[in-house]
Protein backbone atom coordinates (compact mmCIF):
# COMPACT_ATOMS: atom_id res chain seq x y z
CA UNK A 1 0.00 0.00 0.00
CA UNK A 2 2.68 2.38 0.54
CA UNK A 3 3.66 1.66 -2.97
CA UNK A 4 0.17 3.10 -4.02
CA UNK A 5 0.35 5.94 -2.13
CA UNK A 6 3.80 6.77 -3.52
CA UNK A 7 2.73 6.64 -7.01
CA UNK A 8 -0.15 8.56 -6.33
CA UNK A 9 1.61 11.09 -4.53
CA UNK A 10 4.30 11.38 -7.58
CA UNK A 11 1.91 11.77 -9.73
CA UNK A 12 -0.04 14.68 -8.26
CA UNK A 13 3.70 16.19 -8.34
CA UNK A 14 4.12 15.95 -11.82
CA UNK A 15 0.57 17.13 -12.84
CA UNK A 16 1.30 20.34 -10.44
CA UNK A 17 4.63 20.77 -11.97
CA UNK A 18 3.37 20.27 -15.32
CA UNK A 19 0.74 22.76 -15.07
CA UNK A 20 2.73 25.31 -14.14
CA UNK A 21 5.30 24.90 -17.04
CA UNK A 22 3.40 23.83 -19.53
CA UNK A 23 3.39 25.88 -22.82
CA UNK A 24 0.46 28.06 -23.80
CA UNK A 25 -3.15 27.18 -24.22
CA UNK A 26 -4.87 27.91 -27.13
CA UNK A 27 -8.57 28.51 -26.93
CA UNK A 28 -11.49 30.27 -28.30
CA UNK A 29 -13.32 29.82 -31.06
CA UNK A 30 -11.95 30.27 -35.28
CA UNK A 31 -14.49 31.66 -37.65
CA UNK A 32 -12.92 32.24 -41.16
CA UNK A 33 -14.77 33.13 -44.51
CA UNK A 34 -13.45 33.66 -48.16
CA UNK A 35 -13.92 32.18 -52.02
CA UNK A 36 -12.89 28.80 -52.77
CA UNK A 37 -12.49 26.95 -56.38
CA UNK A 38 -13.36 23.21 -56.32
CA UNK A 39 -12.21 20.93 -59.08
CA UNK A 40 -12.38 17.24 -59.40
CA UNK A 41 -8.35 17.07 -57.75
CA UNK A 42 -8.15 20.11 -55.79
CA UNK A 43 -9.65 22.85 -53.15
CA UNK A 44 -8.31 26.12 -54.06
CA UNK A 45 -8.31 28.46 -51.48
CA UNK A 46 -8.29 32.29 -53.11
CA UNK A 47 -6.42 34.78 -53.81
CA UNK A 48 -3.00 33.43 -53.08
CA UNK A 49 0.22 32.20 -54.18
CA UNK A 50 2.02 28.62 -53.47
CA UNK A 51 -0.72 26.25 -53.18
CA UNK A 52 -2.25 28.92 -50.23
CA UNK A 53 -5.45 31.43 -50.34
CA UNK A 54 -6.14 34.19 -47.80
CA UNK A 55 -9.26 34.05 -45.03
CA UNK A 56 -10.33 37.43 -43.39
CA UNK A 57 -10.99 36.22 -39.43
CA UNK A 58 -14.48 37.49 -38.61
CA UNK A 59 -16.88 38.45 -35.66
CA UNK A 60 -17.62 35.26 -33.69
CA UNK A 61 -13.65 34.65 -33.29
CA UNK A 62 -12.33 34.37 -29.45
CA UNK A 63 -10.51 33.14 -27.06
CA UNK A 64 -6.53 33.40 -28.84
CA UNK A 65 -8.10 34.36 -31.71
CA UNK A 66 -10.13 37.85 -30.15
CA UNK A 67 -6.91 40.22 -31.11
CA UNK A 68 -6.57 38.23 -34.72
CA UNK A 69 -10.40 39.44 -36.03
CA UNK A 70 -10.25 41.36 -39.19
CA UNK A 71 -6.81 39.91 -40.07
CA UNK A 72 -6.01 37.43 -42.37
CA UNK A 73 -5.57 33.68 -41.96
CA UNK A 74 -3.44 32.06 -44.45
CA UNK A 75 -4.72 28.63 -45.46
CA UNK A 76 -3.37 26.28 -47.56
CA UNK A 77 -5.04 24.24 -50.51
CA UNK A 78 -6.32 20.50 -49.65
CA UNK A 79 -5.41 18.16 -52.68
CA UNK A 80 -8.44 15.04 -53.42
CA UNK A 81 -8.00 12.53 -52.82
CA UNK A 82 -6.20 13.92 -49.42
CA UNK A 83 -3.68 11.37 -48.08
CA UNK A 84 -2.10 11.97 -44.82
CA UNK A 85 -1.94 15.39 -42.80
CA UNK A 86 -1.40 19.22 -43.92
CA UNK A 87 1.62 20.69 -42.14
CA UNK A 88 0.52 24.30 -41.39
CA UNK A 89 -2.52 23.81 -42.92
CA UNK A 90 -3.31 27.81 -41.64
CA UNK A 91 -1.53 30.41 -40.37
CA UNK A 92 -1.86 34.09 -39.48
CA UNK A 93 -0.59 37.31 -40.59
CA UNK A 94 -0.72 39.24 -37.87
CA UNK A 95 0.34 36.11 -35.50
CA UNK A 96 3.28 34.24 -37.09
CA UNK A 97 4.03 32.40 -33.79
CA UNK A 98 0.74 30.73 -34.27
CA UNK A 99 -0.80 27.37 -36.50
CA UNK A 100 -2.93 24.71 -37.47
CA UNK A 101 -1.59 21.74 -38.33
CA UNK A 102 -3.99 19.45 -40.09
CA UNK A 103 -3.60 15.48 -38.90
CA UNK A 104 -6.83 14.47 -41.29
CA UNK A 105 -9.09 15.71 -43.66
CA UNK A 106 -12.00 13.43 -42.27
CA UNK A 107 -13.69 11.03 -44.89
CA UNK A 108 -17.38 12.03 -46.22
CA UNK A 109 -20.01 10.22 -44.38
CA UNK A 110 -22.85 9.87 -46.86
CA UNK A 111 -23.10 7.08 -49.31
CA UNK A 112 -22.84 7.29 -53.00
CA UNK A 113 -26.76 5.86 -53.65
CA UNK A 114 -27.73 8.92 -54.45
CA UNK A 115 -25.09 10.95 -56.24
CA UNK A 116 -26.80 10.33 -59.87
CA UNK A 117 -30.24 9.78 -58.82
CA UNK A 118 -32.78 13.02 -60.56
CA UNK A 119 -32.12 15.77 -57.70
CA UNK A 120 -34.51 16.55 -55.77
CA UNK A 121 -34.52 18.29 -52.56
CA UNK A 122 -33.01 16.35 -49.61
CA UNK A 123 -30.62 14.32 -51.41
CA UNK A 124 -27.57 13.46 -50.07
CA UNK A 125 -24.07 12.26 -50.86
CA UNK A 126 -20.17 11.74 -50.53
CA UNK A 127 -18.37 10.38 -54.24
CA UNK A 128 -16.17 7.71 -52.46
CA UNK A 129 -12.11 8.94 -52.03
CA UNK A 130 -13.85 12.29 -51.35
CA UNK A 131 -14.26 14.30 -47.85
CA UNK A 132 -17.61 15.97 -49.19
CA UNK A 133 -20.95 16.16 -47.71
CA UNK A 134 -23.45 16.95 -50.43
CA UNK A 135 -26.65 17.62 -50.00
CA UNK A 136 -29.27 19.59 -52.21
CA UNK A 137 -31.29 22.21 -50.81
CA UNK A 138 -34.73 24.54 -51.88
CA UNK A 139 -31.97 27.03 -53.10
CA UNK A 140 -29.46 25.09 -54.67
CA UNK A 141 -27.01 22.57 -52.79
CA UNK A 142 -24.41 23.10 -50.01
CA UNK A 143 -21.12 21.30 -49.72
CA UNK A 144 -19.18 20.92 -46.34
CA UNK A 145 -15.96 18.90 -44.88
CA UNK A 146 -14.05 18.42 -41.77
CA UNK A 147 -10.74 18.65 -40.42
CA UNK A 148 -9.39 17.60 -37.42
CA UNK A 149 -5.35 18.50 -35.83
CA UNK A 150 -4.18 20.97 -33.36
CA UNK A 151 -3.25 24.34 -32.77
CA UNK A 152 -0.11 25.18 -31.66
CA UNK A 153 1.09 28.82 -30.40
CA UNK A 154 5.01 29.03 -29.90
CA UNK A 155 4.73 32.94 -28.56
CA UNK A 156 6.07 31.92 -25.32
CA UNK A 157 8.97 29.68 -26.60
CA UNK A 158 7.38 26.23 -26.33
CA UNK A 159 4.24 24.30 -28.27
CA UNK A 160 1.45 22.59 -26.63
CA UNK A 161 -0.37 21.05 -29.62
CA UNK A 162 -4.43 21.64 -28.61
CA UNK A 163 -6.76 19.63 -30.68
CA UNK A 164 -9.20 21.11 -32.54
CA UNK A 165 -11.87 20.27 -35.21
CA UNK A 166 -13.10 22.14 -38.05
CA UNK A 167 -16.01 22.10 -40.88
CA UNK A 168 -15.97 24.24 -43.70
CA UNK A 169 -19.31 24.52 -46.18
CA UNK A 170 -20.18 25.96 -49.19
CA UNK A 171 -23.19 27.07 -50.75
CA UNK A 172 -23.98 26.54 -54.59
CA UNK A 173 -27.16 28.43 -55.32
CA UNK A 174 -29.56 27.22 -58.10
CA UNK A 175 -27.02 24.47 -58.87
CA UNK A 176 -28.12 20.94 -57.63
CA UNK A 177 -25.25 18.92 -56.45
CA UNK A 178 -25.53 16.80 -59.44
CA UNK A 179 -24.40 19.57 -61.44
CA UNK A 180 -21.38 20.46 -59.41
CA UNK A 181 -20.37 16.93 -59.39
CA UNK A 182 -21.08 16.85 -63.49
CA UNK A 183 -19.42 20.29 -63.52
CA UNK A 184 -16.38 18.79 -62.18
CA UNK A 185 -16.03 15.45 -64.04
CA UNK A 186 -16.05 17.56 -67.15
CA UNK A 187 -12.69 18.85 -65.59
CA UNK A 188 -14.39 22.55 -64.92
CA UNK A 189 -13.97 24.21 -61.41
CA UNK A 190 -16.66 25.66 -59.72
CA UNK A 191 -16.03 29.15 -57.63
CA UNK A 192 -18.14 30.00 -54.75
CA UNK A 193 -17.86 31.47 -51.22
CA UNK A 194 -17.32 29.23 -47.77
CA UNK A 195 -17.14 29.71 -44.46
CA UNK A 196 -15.54 27.72 -41.95
CA UNK A 197 -15.55 27.57 -37.87
CA UNK A 198 -12.89 25.66 -35.65
CA UNK A 199 -13.43 24.71 -32.17
CA UNK A 200 -11.72 22.99 -29.55
CA UNK A 201 -11.97 19.06 -29.29
CA UNK A 202 -13.53 17.32 -26.31
CA UNK A 203 -10.69 16.29 -24.67
CA UNK A 204 -10.60 15.67 -20.67
CA UNK A 205 -10.28 18.65 -18.50
CA UNK A 206 -7.18 18.84 -15.96
CA UNK A 207 -9.57 20.04 -13.03
CA UNK A 208 -10.67 15.99 -14.02
CA UNK A 209 -7.11 14.46 -14.01
CA UNK A 210 -6.59 16.31 -10.64
CA UNK A 211 -9.22 15.02 -8.59
CA UNK A 212 -8.55 11.75 -10.14
CA UNK A 213 -4.92 11.65 -8.31
CA UNK A 214 -6.67 13.14 -5.55
CA UNK A 215 -8.69 10.18 -5.34
CA UNK A 216 -5.82 8.10 -5.71
CA UNK A 217 -4.20 9.90 -3.22
CA UNK A 218 -6.57 9.59 -0.90
CA UNK A 219 -7.06 5.31 -1.28
CA UNK A 220 -3.73 5.37 -1.21
CA UNK A 221 -3.59 7.49 2.25
CA UNK A 222 -6.05 5.34 4.05
CA UNK A 223 -5.07 1.88 2.81
CA UNK A 224 -1.30 2.95 4.12
CA UNK A 225 -3.13 3.79 7.43
CA UNK A 226 -4.76 1.15 7.56
CA UNK A 227 -1.41 -1.09 6.88
CA UNK A 228 0.17 0.60 9.98
CA UNK A 229 -2.84 -0.43 12.27
CA UNK A 230 -3.15 -4.17 11.28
Amino acid sequence: MYATFRCAALTAVLIAVSSSSEAKVVTGELNITGTVIFSSTLVDFTPGPNDTGTAPIVAGSGGTFTTLVGSLAIVRDIPIPSAGGILNAITFQAEPLLRFDATAVEPGIFGASQCAVAPAVGQSCTVPGTPFNLTNTRQGSTLSFEVSGFFVDLSNGTANPTPYHGIATAQFIGKSYQQVLASMADGQNITTSYSASFGPSVVPEASSVLMLSAGLLALGALGWRRSRHE
